[in-house]
């Protein structure tokens, strides 16, 4: 069965797999938050987080879908899942500050076309020119819940005439690991 990020899953058998992270208890239910397919025995790991936000694994086919993120949300939107979720990404996330180009409408000057990703200049890599040296996209399912709001409405130009000027230095919180891969610390 295929597991999406932050669906809710029963493990209804113990892993046999190996990995750093304590394996998942039978009988137990758990919030996935990444997964990953073994391309040497195509074998997808769940990397799961408990109702206390700690760190877990098992394998897909050790687990049964108990909840669909959206469904959860609705269901209970302050629950103990959303508490979870929130625990685990103020552990596993970090501040980056970045810029981008001021656009009338509201929306950065460079987004994706279905305007889920941004295009965003670390501090570090800035550069004036609009031709993305230096740049990263930024997707929202990267930021953390408490900050997509502050990346997809930081671009509004305070006056007209600062539209494609450089805007204001913005921060928000992604997984240490994005920051990493993007040259954004270190």
């Amino acid at each position: 069965m295929s597991f999406n990020k932050f669906d809710i899953i029963r493990i209804v058998k113990k892993t046999r797999a190996r990995h750093a992270f304590k394996k998942a208890v039978p009988g137990e239910t758990y919030m996935v938050v990444s997964k990953y397919t073994s391309p040497n025995y195509g074998t997808t790991k769940l990397f799961l987080v408990d109702s206390e936000g700690e760190d877990c694994y098992t394998t897909d086919a050790c687990a049964e879908m108990h909840l669909t993120y959206s469904s959860f949300k609705k269901v209970s939107p302050q629950g103990i899942w959303v508490e979870a979720k929130k625990k685990w990404m103020e552990k596993n996330y970090m501040p980056i500050v970045f810029t981008h180009f001021y656009n009338s409408y509201g929306m950065p000057t460079v987004t994706s076309r279905d305007e889920s990703a941004v295009f965003v200049m670390p501090i570090n890599k800035f550069s004036k020119d609009k031709d993305k040296k230096g740049g990263v996209w930024l997707n929202k399912n990267m930021v953390h819940d408490e900050d997509i709001k502050m990346l997809m409405t930081s671009s509004m130009a305070p006056k007209e005439e600062m539209r494609g000027e450089p805007s204001s230095a913005v921060c928000v919180r992604v997984p240490v690991w994005f920051a990493k891969k993007n040259g954004m610390f270190g």
